[in-house]
Order: C-alpha cells, then sequence, then structure tokens
C-alpha cells in the first residue's frame, strides 16, 4: 500500500500534508493517479 502512495506523491507532486489530507478524507492513491489529466487536457478548462 505503501508503494501506491508513494508512486502516487510523485505523480501527483504531493507533498507530506496533502498525502495526509487525502489519506484523512479516505481517498486511495489509485484514484488520484488515474485522475491525472492527460497531455492533450492540461490546457483546458470549463
Amino acid at each position: 500500500m505503501d508503494v501506491e502512495w508513494a508512486e502516487a506523491k510523485k505523480k501527483c507532486r504531493l507533498n507530506e500534508e496533502t498525502m495526509k489530507m487525502a489519506k484523512e478524507m479516505g481517498l486511495n492513491p489509485r484514484s488520484l493517479i488515474k485522475n491525472i489529466p492527460s497531455k492533450s487536457e492540461s490546457g483546458r478548462h470549463l
């Protein structure tokens, strides 16, 4: 499980505080990684 958090921390550029908040909110690292916008979506806003 900690390996997944380490991967999410790296890919989502999380710091210790944001990781702690995500864990407290009940988020899981796979959902964070899955929701990273693709390169083509990065500049679009609704």
